[in-house]
Parts: C-alpha cells; sequence; structure tokens
C-alpha cells in the first residue's frame, strides 16, 4: 500500500477538457520570472483563474484521446478517458426568466475560492453569449475545443 492506496489500484485521467490549446499556449518555459508566484503564472498550462472554475470554460480544448495505459502496462496510470463527452454543457445559470440553474456557470458571475482558499473573488471563467442548460450539446463549445486541441486532434 503506498500513500493509503493499493499499488494495483491504476488511475483514469479525464482528458476531455485538458488540453488548452491554441495560439495562447506556452511554447516553451520562460524562465525570466524571479519569484516563484511569477515562475507558475508564466508556465502554468491550466490558465484558470481558480481551480474551482468548472463550468463551460472558456478557451479550453480537448487532451488526448482515449487510450488504455499510456505510459505503458506497468505505470499507475491505466487510461485517459473522456467521461464527460466534448461539447456537453455543463450548465445554464440564473436569470430573470429563470431562477434554478448554477451561477458558477454565469460568464458574468464569480467563484470565491473558500472555505479552503485564499478568500479571492475571481471570474468564473464560463464562455460568453451562451447559455446553454446542462447535458445539451453547446455547438460552439464543442468548435472551440476541437480548435484548442493539444494535441492537435487530426
Amino acid at each position: 500500500m503506498a500513500d493509503g492506496f493499493p499499488s494495483t489500484i491504476g488511475i483514469l485521467i479525464d482528458t476531455s477538457r485538458n488540453g488548452w490549446g491554441g495560439p495562447n499556449r506556452p511554447k516553451a518555459l520562460n524562465s525570466t520570472p524571479t519569484t516563484p508566484d511569477t515562475y507558475v503564472a508564466a508556465n502554468k498550462i491550466d490558465q484558470r483563474f481558480f481551480r474551482g472554475d468548472w463550468c463551460n470554460q472558456n478557451n479550453a480544448g480537448i487532451g488526448a484521446v482515449p487510450q488504455a495505459q499510456p505510459f505503458g502496462a506497468s505505470d499507475a496510470i491505466a487510461a485517459f478517458v473522456w467521461i464527460k463527452p466534448p461539447g456537453e454543457s455543463d450548465g445554464d445559470y440564473p436569470t430573470a426568466t429563470h431562477s434554478h440553474g448554477d451561477p458558477h456557470c454565469d460568464p458574468n458571475g464569480t467563484n470565491t475560492d473558500n472555505p479552503n482558499g485564499s478568500g479571492n473573488v475571481h471570474p468564473t471563467g464560463s464562455f460568453p453569449g451562451f447559455d446553454i442548460p446542462a447535458g445539451q450539446f453547446f455547438p460552439a463549445e464543442f468548435a472551440q475545443l476541437v480548435a484548442n486541441a493539444f494535441p492537435p486532434l487530426s
């Protein structure tokens, strides 16, 4: 047992939206920042303002295609999978005409990184201009996921 888990348990990684790509993806390590915070900010691949931002993220891309044992049979990563189908909306947001929905999906809304964070307020990072209910196909997001795929889809 290693760190509380048997070494025989494999890990699945959902790569359906973790491929942030496009023209703004870092192409090389930026070694010029002089503090840890500026170094991380200059080199991070996950460009969300806050890790808790999850709803229909703008500028997301499809990641690696599903694959069993991407690093070989002896590696703990058992597979890359697409648990959430690319292009399926995470949810809509409350408006004057419907009060149900998730405020995290509002592109004009904010999230607070509490209770375990710093208490900072961040934009949701949600795709602007659309209010698509959860589970419905979201064509504009799908097109963006394909355009920003990393590695690029061929």
